[in-house]
């Protein structure tokens, strides 16, 4: 985590996972529904269209962070919808971070990844609650997992959640960074 918040490693973020995402409530996800899984490949191209507004680069004040969210394309597609439903909101298994991790295609990238796996979107919370997991691009050892929220907001379902990615960066840029700082670089 020191080589990754001083720029001394390169980091690639691989977008958004949402292989454990449990929506609320399928009446509000519609368009997702009609649309299948493909559907989750538009949160990750918003991210690379418009990295100002979803800047992981910012947000970590590195001069520079990597795009490449057909890492999680082909485990986005697989997942079945039908599970993405429960009666009520589960608390995230942190256990299963490692084996989601491991699945990613790392060949071809040096130094670090960072993706977001989406745990929970629920429109009657208006809340996203993310994962936020730094590994080893060769080795995948999870380096430092943190659960980050944030408030959805934008017009149509697509703008409306990645809304609350939006927010997730602002809170890593304005309180998670100070904190990770203080830890991994500074030694307190």
């Amino acid at each position: 985590m020191n080589s990754i918040l001083t720029g001394k490693t390169t980091l690639t973020w691989v977008g958004i996972d949402f292989s454990a995402v449990q929506l609320a409530t399928r009446a509000d996800f519609g368009e997702l529904e009609s649309n299948g899984p493909g559907y989750f490949a538009r949160w990750n191209n918003l991210l690379e269209a418009e990295p100002a507004k979803f800047d992981m680069t910012g947000a970590l004040k590195l001069g520079y962070v990597k795009h490449a969210t057909s890492v999680v394309l082909p485990i986005n597609d697989a997942i079945d919808l039908s599970k993405c439903y429960p009666a009520s909101i589960q608390a995230f298994d942190r256990e299963r971070v490692p084996d989601m991790i491991a699945r990613y295609d790392m060949s071809g990238f040096e130094g670090a990844g960072v993706v977001l796996l989406a745990h929970s979107l629920s429109k009657p919370a208006l809340r996203g609650e993310f994962v936020v997991v730094f590994f080893d691009a060769q080795t995948k050892e999870v380096l430092h997992a943190e659960q980050i929220s944030g408030k959805p907001a934008g017009f149509g379902l697509r703008n409306f959640w990645a809304g609350a990615v939006a927010g997730v960066l602002k809170e890593i840029k304005g309180t998670y960074y100070k904190a990770w700082e203080a830890k991994y670089v500074k030694g307190k």
